[in-house]
């Protein structure tokens, strides 16, 4: 019955999803590419400014809620993650955004004066 349940809600959330503004899209790609730089500069003021206070961060099992993530992150000397698929959708009045990301150069690290901006 679980199952059943399941695949009713996915296949209703699914029915009432809709193609996102364009726009929106554009901005929420151009944030993401800002946060997955950001993360390897240690870069809190960025990731402040684009989460949310509910933000949580989910990593191997392991669940980091804003404060724990913002003040763990440390400049780790690794290029940004280069998103390579990104789609997104739109229910009620959220978008949900999934992305495929692509590892530049790793795992030998490159210094900040080394990075392509």
């Amino acid at each position: 019955m679980s199952l059943a349940l399941c695949i009713a809600l996915t296949s209703a959330a699914h029915a009432q999803s809709l193609p996102p503004d364009p726009q929106i899209v554009k901005t929420l790609r151009h944030n993401d590419e800002l946060l997955l730089e950001a993360v390897h500069r240690g870069d809190r003021e960025t990731w402040r400014r684009l989460t949310t206070s509910d933000f949580m961060y989910v990593e191997e099992g392991h669940v980091s809620r804003r404060a724990e993530f913002l003040s763990e992150l440390a400049e780790d000397g690794y290029k940004a993650l280069i998103i390579v698929d990104y789609e997104a959708q739109q229910i009620g009045d959220t978008v949900q955004v999934f992305h495929r990301d692509d590892v530049p150069q790793r795992p030998g690290k490159q210094s900040t004066k080394d990075r392509i901006c």
